[in-house]
């Protein structure tokens, strides 16, 4: 697909669906717990408002029930943050697209949640029609969909000849590119989080391009059970034994060091070398010495890319391990990137408001991981 250039449209009088991705954590009280993907797609609003277009914003949250209405997960509270953030009225359209924004008192509208709206996870194209209708152009800046056949993703980009990728979007790729390149060596992956499926891709898609790969979190403890480790009680993927052991081949085929932890803490006292772990111990988060090495290849890349928390960063002290990787992407002068939601709300339990200090966070979770290996709908 061909698509139109952002900074070449002239929005005037335009009416344009913003598919947006403000999937953002809220507290039970409705107080957004990080704006950092409200934040990034505010520049792409206002260049559009500047400009006299007409804005229906669109983004989903959470995963309800199609069909059904959950209070939980309505989009209403973020349109007194909008407000507050664009200095200007935002129009509630709830029952969009069987109802139409105005636009007699403003420019912009929020729309419901649109995964409340059956067809839309499963890509109905007649949903599709109807979101397109009345609309003259379609901004997809929802990096974080950019992976999914949605009506509102997917479907609508197929239902509108006038296609455009959002500001954010761009960005998103062109640090991607830099990153699939691997020009800047060493470059060193950080992989944590649970599971060790869905990055499976993403370190065999990287590999011709990084130097060493760091393990920790509950895809180190699958890691160290396929090279036979006893890891008792530990969390892990045991379908995925046999994967990491092809992963640990692969890799090591094209000169990438693996490092995996040497010690592990089991409990908030007692840190024990990764090899003598009883039957029924479980690993909670990296040991001291495993923290030491990891900073100190971090300090020396030149590339370090994150994806994961390194332990139950949610229930200090199995914080620490991740706080260690935290300091090290501070310190070090290489190009820093935090690659999906889990990551940013470790990096920002650890250090609060010092997100600036690394170089690209990446909006996308799923969206990133599929982007590094080259499986995103949206293609450049």
């Amino acid at each position: 697909m061909q698509y139109l250039d952002f900074n070449t449209i002239d929005w005037s009088g335009r009416r344009v669906l913003v598919r947006a991705d403000l999937n953002v954590p809220m507290s039970p009280s409705g107080d957004i717990l990080d704006q950092t993907r409200l934040i990034a797609i505010l520049p792409t609003l206002k260049t559009i408002l500047a400009s006299g277009g007409l804005i229906t914003l669109v983004s989903h949250r959470g995963r309800p029930t199609a069909g059904q209405f959950n209070p939980d997960l309505s989009m209403a509270p973020l349109r007194p943050v909008l407000m507050k953030a664009l200095e200007c009225e935002v129009e509630w359209c709830p029952h969009w697209p069987y109802s139409q924004p105005n636009f007699k008192e403003t420019s912009i509208a929020l729309v419901e949640n649109c995964r409340f709206l059956k067809g839309e996870t499963t890509g109905d194209t007649k949903l599709s029609a109807q979101m397109a209708q009345l609309q003259d152009y379609y901004v997809m800046d929802a990096f974080g969909c950019a992976h999914r056949q949605h009506a509102s993703v997917a479907g609508i980009a197929q239902s509108l000849n006038h296609v455009c990728l959002g500001p954010l979007m761009q960005k998103e790729y062109t640090m991607l590119d830099r990153l699939k390149e691997g020009q800047h060596r060493p470059t060193l992956l950080v992989v944590g989080g649970a599971k060790i499926a869905s990055k499976l891709s993403v370190i065999e898609s990287l590999s011709p391009h990084i130097d060493a790969v760091l393990f920790g979190g509950g895809v180190a403890n699958t890691c160290l059970a396929a090279q036979g480790f006893q890891v008792g009680a530990s969390l892990m993927d045991e379908g995925h034994l046999d994967s990491a052991q092809n992963l640990f081949s692969q890799l090591k085929s094209r000169q990438v060091k693996v490092y995996l932890p040497d010690d592990v803490m089991v409990k908030s006292d007692l840190i024990k070398p990764v090899h003598s772990l009883l039957s029924d111990e479980a690993i909670f988060d990296i040991g001291n010495k495993t923290q030491s090495t990891y900073r100190s290849l971090i300090l020396n890349a030149q590339t370090v890319i994150w994806m994961g928390p390194l332990g139950w960063y949610e229930q200090p002290p199995f914080d620490q391990g991740s706080q260690s990787i935290a300091q090290a992407m501070i310190d070090t002068s290489a190009f820093t990137v935090l690659g999906g939601g889990d990551t940013v709300a470790c990096f920002n339990h650890c250090f609060q408001n010092a997100l600036n200090s690394v170089n690209w966070i990446s909006t996308g979770g799923g969206a990133f991981l599929a982007g590094l290996a080259g499986q995103l709908v949206f293609k450049q």
